[in-house]
């Protein structure tokens, strides 16, 4: 369906009818992960600005714990593998959900976008200050 495509929730329903461009699933999950940017930020502001930094960084590890423990949980769950190498080879349908049930969602895919909001958010901290490196990082 070309709407799904026009609101980058073509991601949720691969498998009814196919997918237009098949990279176009990564845009979709991005976008999504985009969207929930505001309610990590804004939080991990308003925390830094009254608290403290160090508050900011618990919201993004409070986050990053969660969302792996979501991962976990479904893999858990739905008894799913590590990997879709060891996806079982008898079930042929079993790769195929594995894609559709996991690879393709963002939750499996926030956490690379977790670390990237709390880089961007040392360096906004760490904006015009000095910062002194451990030697074991320079050499």
């Amino acid at each position: 369906m070309w709407w799904r495509n026009l609101l980058y929730i073509n991601n949720f329903a691969i498998n009814e009818n196919g997918i237009c461009v098949g990279q176009t699933w990564y845009m979709s999950t991005e976008f999504q992960m985009f969207l929930c940017t505001p309610f990590v930020l804004l939080p991990m502001h308003w925390a830094t600005t009254r608290k403290g930094w160090k508050w900011g960084m618990a919201i993004i590890t409070a986050l990053l714990t969660a969302m792996t423990a979501v991962i976990g949980g479904l893999a858990i769950a739905r008894d799913w593998p590590f990997t879709m190498d060891l996806a079982d080879p008898d079930d042929p349908d079993a790769f195929f959900d594995y894609l559709d049930d996991n690879y393709y969602m963002p939750w499996t895919r926030c956490q690379p976008y977790i670390v990237g909001i709390a880089l961007g958010f040392v360096f906004h901290v760490t904006k015009g200050k000095r910062v002194k490196m451990n030697w074991v990082s320079t050499d």
